[in-house]
């Protein structure tokens, strides 16, 4: 009856190891399930230091006890998975709210530098930074990268790789190839100075056959980095909340899974942990199987000093460092695309740090 489901909530209730509670119902025959949302509402009276929720399941569906439920402030739901994800959701809220209050940390970096960078592109006409230009902004924001040497000839790219270091990556330099990749314009593991003279004049026929007007400047050779786990660390501006940060795994986890997550800037050091934690593929940089895990604090630094970078430059639209290799020790971006927004005004970069 009513009155029995009354007494039995407010025993729920008053007992001290219970912090929320779901009154859900089934109505048997003879029972009015308007009775039993009165019932719920009396039972709470003016206590509202325990959520309540209620179910009201049966033929004749939430109508019949809604407007007392709806009068007194407590939710009411026709099933109970949905109470328990509302429940889920507010206990969420909850943990938010209760975090620590951080300031975003703010690090020694080349801001001079970076404003150099982008008036030089902005002058050029050009919105897309070419992968060297973006490599140099993540260096002067503290964000380590490959090592890198830029070569004009089949002879200059031997001589480079012999300064990088075997294995190296060549990668093609043109300001009208965007995704190298697709274009046929990445050769990995080149580990001879015989390989890296074919991988060169392979890339030129490659890129041509795709893209017969293509300006090829030249190569970019790049140190091979195998080691580690691949993950993505980029932002875009939403027109309503500015740059948005995002983190994930790469390869298939961003690409198929779309296994990322996101986050507002200003980012704090609580937040980039969380980013890293919330994803789905987080104990693949923990370690399983007996393989290293990934430096979580070197991490979170970066998608900080990232953040960092896109408050301090309003110019900057779009980024992203994919992959980023995440070490046992440390991290580096192999690689790096930075776009710019399509009008270009007045810097407004506060002063150097």
């Amino acid at each position: 009856t009513g009155e029995s489901y009354e007494v039995a909530l407010r025993i729920v209730l008053e007992d001290p190891s219970v912090d929320a509670a779901i009154a859900a119902f089934v109505p048997p025959l003879g029972i009015r399930q308007a009775d039993i949302a009165a019932s719920i509402v009396a039972a709470v009276g003016g206590r509202r230091e325990k959520p309540v929720l209620a179910v009201l399941m049966g033929r004749e569906g939430l109508p019949q006890g809604i407007a007392e439920l709806n009068k007194a402030g407590l939710p009411a739901y026709r099933f109970p998975e949905s109470a328990a994800r509302a429940l889920a959701a507010m206990h969420r809220h909850r943990v938010w709210a209760e975090r620590p209050l951080l300031e975003p940390e703010e690090f020694v970096v080349d801001l001079r530098g970076v404003e150099k960078i982008l008036d030089e592109v902005g002058a050029s006409g050009r919105s897309q930074m070419s992968e060297v230009e973006a490599l140099e902004v993540c260096k002067a924001y503290g964000i380590p990268t490959i090592p890198y040497r830029i070569a004009l000839s089949e002879e200059a790219a031997i001589q480079a790789a012999e300064e990088v270091g075997f294995p190296i990556v060549l990668k093609v330099l043109s300001p009208d190839v965007v995704h190298k990749t697709d274009a046929g314009g990445v050769l990995v593991d080149l580990r001879s100075a015989s390989e890296v003279a074919e991988a060169y004049r392979e890339i030129h026929r490659s890129v041509r056959e795709r893209n017969e007007g293509a300006r090829i400047q030249g190569v970019l050779v790049e140190g091979y980095e195998k080691d580690g786990q691949e993950v993505i660390i980029g932002m875009s501006t939403d027109a309503r909340f500015g740059p948005i940060l995002m983190f994930g795994l790469g390869g298939i986890y961003v690409e198929a899974l779309k296994d990322v997550a996101f986050r507002v800037h200003p980012i704090t050091r609580t937040d980039a942990e969380e980013m890293i934690r919330s994803v789905r593929g987080f104990p693949l940089l923990e370690g399983v199987r007996g393989d290293a895990g990934a430096d979580l604090d070197s991490l979170a630094e970066v998608i900080q000093r990232i953040s960092q970078l896109v408050g301090d430059h309003e110019r900057i639209a779009e980024m992203d460092l994919n992959p980023f290799m995440a070490l046992e020790s440390g991290g580096i971006a192999v690689d790096a695309r930075i776009t710019l927004t399509k009008k270009v005004s007045v810097s407004s970069t506060p002063e150097g740090r």
